[in-house]
């Protein structure tokens, strides 16, 4: 899908590649394009083919490339699996040339782009050169990644609260995606801070020079992401050696009690293999075995020993 974006008139409207002009900025989005606008922006830009199927196909490390008529930026983004319901990432690579345009290239639908279009109405000055929409759209990156995390910390205290609750009500499956989201919040944040730390200290010709300083803010916001990313990773590592923690107790409590229903059925066992040791002629038989009441008074001991060992048991806390 192929959209394009130029200021006309004070104001920011769709438009047509065929009407992008060096006279304004114009934006080109390209969420996985076909081969025959593949074509079409090879022609338009001067970027080999090749280099576009590889950017879309390949997964490749954030990274600027500078030319004097175009220059690159390779991003990471995050987005959701509507799959596994989890934050994932993917790779964003920007294009800016000598002529005021940017072309962006993604094979994943990113949430920040239509938050950016949402603005585009109430604030036309986000294209007043390419400087600026690179600011905003990286500023609603972030933005984005601060949701992200908002989301994440309700969901954290729920674990947490099931874990102190019940256990065996936690979800291993929950704990592994929020560990897995985080996971991928730390790979863009990490990527990104270095690109933004790169275009501030102006490595791009094609940004105003006068406006790079704003990037530092960009920079700081990531950093403190990564900040409360951290210490969210360190709150879901401690839930789960928590969880560890209790499985390993509730275990250490089903095996003492087996062990004491085994010692309630070894105990009439043992009195019972005994008992049935029956020598007709010897002159240590048990002179119970011939008295009448015999087997009853063996039973009754076996009652009494059980009883005797569950109240011990109890006692120690192990029913």
């Amino acid at each position: 899908m192929l959209r394009v974006y130029s200021k006309k008139r004070g104001k920011i409207v769709p438009g047509m590649l065929r009407d992008i002009s060096a006279a304004r900025v114009d934006w080109i989005d390209c969420l996985s394009p076909t081969l025959k606008e593949q074509e079409t922006i090879s022609k338009r830009f001067g970027i080999p083919l090749a280099d576009i199927d590889k950017l879309l196909r390949k997964e490749i490390r954030p990274h600027v490339y500078s030319g004097r008529r175009c220059s690159a930026i390779v991003l990471v983004a995050p987005y959701h699996s509507l799959k596994s319901k989890a934050i994932k990432k993917a790779p964003l690579v920007i294009f800016v040339n000598s002529d005021k345009d940017i072309l962006t290239l993604h094979n994943k639908p990113f949430e920040a782009f239509d938050e950016l279009i949402k603005d585009f109405e109430s604030r036309p000055e986000i294209f007043r050169n390419p400087t600026k929409f690179l600011y905003e759209l990286l500023d609603q990156i972030n933005q984005n990644c601060y949701i992200l995390l908002e989301n994440v910390e309700p969901q954290l205290d729920v674990l947490e609260a099931v874990v102190f609750k019940n256990h065996q009500d936690i979800s291993t499956r929950e704990i592994f995606r929020l560990r897995k989201s985080l996971m991928y919040l730390h790979k863009i944040l990490i990527g990104n801070r270095e690109i933004v730390n790169m275009i501030e200290k102006g490595t791009i010709p094609q940004l105003s020079k006068s406006e790079l300083l704003d990037f530092r803010h960009l920079y700081n916001d990531i950093i403190n992401l990564a900040d409360v990313r951290d210490t969210y990773h360190d709150i879901l590592s401690s839930i789960m050696e928590m969880y560890l923690s209790q499985v390993s107790n509730s275990l250490n409590i089903i095996m003492k009690r087996l062990t004491a229903w085994g010692s309630l059925i070894l105990i009439p066992t043992l009195i019972a293999s005994i008992y049935g040791m029956n020598f007709k002629i010897s002159a240590f038989n048990m002179p119970e075995l011939h008295w009448k009441y015999g087997y009853l008074f063996s039973l009754g001991l076996m009652a009494v020993s059980v009883a005797l060992l569950a109240y011990y048991f109890k006692r120690k806390n192990w029913f």
